[in-house]
């Protein structure tokens, strides 16, 4: 897997000579041309095939294109600016070292650089709490061998045997390079496509088949862990089942398995949220505990919108888990490219949560907040009081959501929406939503409802957030401010399980002025 590093890479960095390779990497700096100096810079692979050929001067263009990603993460793993900064260079050293030496990466770059310097990290706080002082550290002659003993990140290691890493891995290096930075880091295609030495169009599409591939990827996996005969004939069926291609009677049979079989139900979330499963468990495995720092300095999606389900997503096994709240808080979250354009949920006109009646409310409609049918409760728009002379401009917060919610056990997913609109007269910071779900009832992914089309539109003035994945808590955060009179719309998809019940969903927001949205939710029996 990309940003892997084998033992003799890991013995490299570990026992080269420090002195001598910053020299090297100095060499290789002065009069480097920047990255994109011609119309057609050459790809990371190509620098990197340079580099190994003889041609020092090749690593100055990979240092200019991720000397910002590798400064970034070295801010979340170092006490001090000065630190940060000679973390970055001892990593670009190693891996130039690595690299003339025939190892390291062949395309995938940013991933291996950021290893290295997570790597470089641990060993520089390993020495320093085994430091001694003494007149002639040669006087020590053990002191290389014990502080150049491999550190193994336990929490890690539990992640890296996860069903997302094993897709991940069984990957080609230019699929997993592109989905690295394209839905980890969130930059955007024509951002990646010097990387690639591609045209923006052609990261799009390789982009699409790397994810259509991760897809794949992830059902023999789980074919691979659960062998079962019923297990193996409805993975086969879960993706065009995700995407609404099923005949009828299949989808009833994929239903019904669905409905008793654990592994199954966690394999159909992990494929509604391929993004939540990448920022989960790949980056982690990357980044270590800088995971959520880097992706929310970040540039792109990832940096945008940073936001965690507190509790464990449910594509991760107990240990697995574990290791993800250790070591990645903070993974990020889809955005929708284009809202659809339909009619704007009312709004109420208080600081408290003021809720609209759904009519008609079904398993297969959405709430009627997102409908284009009248409320049967009143309300009135939302109003500013105009500024006195001395008065400062304030941010007001108002929500809206469904009066309440009606789910089926077992399925589809239903998109649940809530409104949070600033009513005020000054810019509000991005506004996070947490919310509190009864038992078995899940967050599957972001954005539309996995079988049934877009249940939740705005007009275009309106932003929309897919929340991800998730159980019990979970937590959305929008991708800006809100200026006066703009609002922004979070959307969870929410799957109820075969034990859940009714009960309440609870909301809550934490900037300006605190809201509290509570609908309660009926929970039928499939039939």
């Amino acid at each position: 897997m990309i940003g892997r590093l084998g033992e003799g890479d890991l013995r490299r960095l570990r026992t080269g000579d420090a002195t001598a390779a910053r020299a090297e990497l100095d060499r290789a700096l002065v009069g480097a041309p920047g990255a994109g100096t011609t119309d057609h810079p050459p790809s990371d692979a190509d620098l990197v095939a340079a580099v190994r050929g003889g041609t020092t001067g090749a690593y100055g263009e990979l240092y200019a294109r991720h000397v910002a990603a590798a400064r970034n993460l070295a801010r979340q793993l170092a006490r001090s600016p000065m630190e940060a900064d000679d973390l970055v260079s001892e990593a670009f050293a190693k891996v130039l070292s690595v690299l003339r030496t025939g190892g390291g990466p062949d395309s995938a770059f940013r991933a291996y650089l950021l290893t290295a310097l997570r790597h470089t990290a641990y060993d520089r706080t390993r020495r320093e709490r085994r430091l001694d002082l003494v007149e002639d550290v040669e006087a020590l002659p053990s002191v290389a061998a014990s502080t150049s003993l491999p550190f193994h990140d336990t929490a890690v290691a539990r992640l890296d045997q996860s069903l997302a890493a094993r897709a991940f891995a069984s990957l080609p290096e230019n699929w997993q390079t592109v989905l690295w930075h394209t839905e980890i880091e969130g930059q955007t295609p024509a951002q990646v496509a010097p990387l690639l030495g591609l045209t923006a169009n052609g990261v799009s599409a390789l982009a699409y088949r790397a994810r259509e591939g991760l897809r794949k990827a992830y059902l023999q996996a789980h074919v691979e862990r659960n062998p079962s005969e019923r297990c193996t004939a409805t993975a086969a069926k879960l993706g065009a089942w995700t995407r609404g291609g099923l005949p009828k009677r299949d989808t009833a049979q994929v239903e019904a398995h669905l409905d008793g079989c654990a592994a199954c139900r966690a394999l159909t979330a992990e494929l509604a949220d391929v993004n939540g499963a990448l920022r989960g468990v790949v980056a982690p495995l990357v980044l270590g505990v800088g995971t959520a720092g880097y992706l929310a300095a970040g540039s792109g999606k990832a940096g945008a919108v940073v936001s965690l389900g507190v509790s464990t997503p449910q594509w991760l096994g107990a240990a697995a888990s574990a290791a993800l709240l250790a070591v990645a808080i903070g993974a990020g979250v889809d955005v929708p490219d284009a809202p659809a354009t339909v009619a704007q949920p009312p709004v109420s006109t208080t600081t408290t949560v003021q809720t609209t009646s759904p009519t008609g409310q079904t398993t297969s409609s959405a709430p009627a907040a997102t409908t284009t049918t009248q409320p049967t409760t009143s309300t009135t728009e939302p109003t500013s009081a105009a500024p006195s002379g001395t008065a400062a401009a304030t941010p007001v917060l108002t929500s809206t959501g469904p009066d309440g919610f009606t789910m089926s056990t077992g399925g589809p997913p239903t998109d649940f929406p809530l409104t949070i609109r600033n009513t005020g007269t000054a810019p509000a910071p991005p506004p996070t939503m947490t919310m509190s779900l009864p038992d078995d009832i899940h967050v599957v992914g972001p954005g539309n409802n996995l079988r049934r089309g877009s249940l939740v539109g705005l007009d275009g003035a309106t932003r929309t957030v897919g929340c991800p994945a998730g159980k019990g808590t979970v937590v959305c955060t929008a991708p800006q401010e809100l200026a006066p009179g703009d609002s922004v719309t979070f959307v969870f998809r929410l799957l109820a399980g075969p034990k859940a019940g009714n009960g309440t969903i609870t909301a809550t927001t934490d900037s300006v002025n605190p809201l509290l949205i509570e609908v309660p939710v009926t929970v039928k029996p499939k039939k």
